[in-house]
């Protein structure tokens, strides 16, 4: 599923309709979120995550069509995450 995302889905997030835009960043989130490779520590896992995030963020960040605050924020996985959260 993460190659479909990160080949396919996410090239939607450039469309010139900001409804298309905002539909394919969180149906990638969606989609992406529950695909294992989130969880693995490869170098592939490592530079497909890399590369889906940054065209994410960037569409959630700087996208005029996008409200803020960004609903892709609103996706959570169904599982805690592995990473140690920060303090302080």
């Amino acid at each position: 599923m993460n190659e479909f995302v990160r080949d396919v889905m996410i090239n939607y997030v450039e469309d010139d309709n900001p409804e298309v835009r905002k539909a394919a960043a969180l149906s990638s989130c969606q989609l992406f979120i529950k695909d294992p490779i989130v969880y693995q520590t490869s170098n592939h896992a490592i530079q497909v995550v890399s590369q889906v995030l940054e065209k994410l963020l960037t569409v959630g960040i700087t996208d005029p069509g996008i409200p803020y605050p960004c609903p892709i924020s609103d996706v959570r996985p169904e599982h805690p995450s592995p990473c140690p959260q920060r303090t302080g």
